[in-house]
């Protein structure tokens, strides 16, 4: 790994949330050295959204789900 390659930071409360038959992947991580939190929502068929804003927590971004 180069030591210029962007390294993501993943918190614990990424999660597979379940609806009925489906479900989605919610993924939020930050850069290393940023300090607030990007929300991306995966669904079953590997299409995603990905917020334009920021979260100043994971816990945050979260609750945005």
């Amino acid at each position: 790994m180069d030591d210029d390659e962007y390294k993501l930071v993943d918190t614990p409360l990424c999660r597979k949330i379940r609806r009925n038959r489906t479900f989605v992947l919610v993924h939020i991580y930050r850069g290393e050295a940023d300090s607030d939190w990007t929300l991306e929502v995966e669904d079953e068929k590997g299409g995603s959204t990905v917020w334009t804003e920021t979260f100043i927590s994971d816990k945050a971004a979260l609750t945005e789900v």
